[in-house]
């Protein structure tokens, strides 16, 4: 679905997703450490894909499977608790993107 939309708003949504899984998700704890800035940036790109199509269920199994597989983290529902809220957080901020796309 991001492909649909001009890449400015793009480049703009990816990045904003970038921030969000920088800023509000961050498993490892890692955002004190500026160095270690583009720790989740190769995620973004997803992640906005599956916020931009509103697909709530997928982007709450794909920062899963990062989190638990990829990442070897221990599931927890503190964790299960912050991929619901940070999953909210990505589609509620694509709402404006898909809105350029469906006018």
């Amino acid at each position: 679905m991001i492909d649909r939309l001009p890449k400015p708003l793009t480049r703009r949504l990816v990045a904003g997703v970038d921030a969000i899984l920088w800023g509000e998700w961050d498993p490892i704890g890692i955002n004190s450490h500026p160095e270690a800035r583009d720790e989740y940036s190769s995620y973004a790109a997803k992640a906005a894909d599956l916020a931009l199509a509103g697909a709530n269920s997928a982007l709450q199994d794909y920062l899963q499977q990062i989190e638990f597989g990829w990442m070897g983290l221990a599931p927890s529902q503190r964790a299960m608790d912050s991929i619901d809220r940070v999953a909210a957080r990505l589609i509620e901020s694509a709402a404006p993107y898909r809105d350029a796309i469906e006018s």
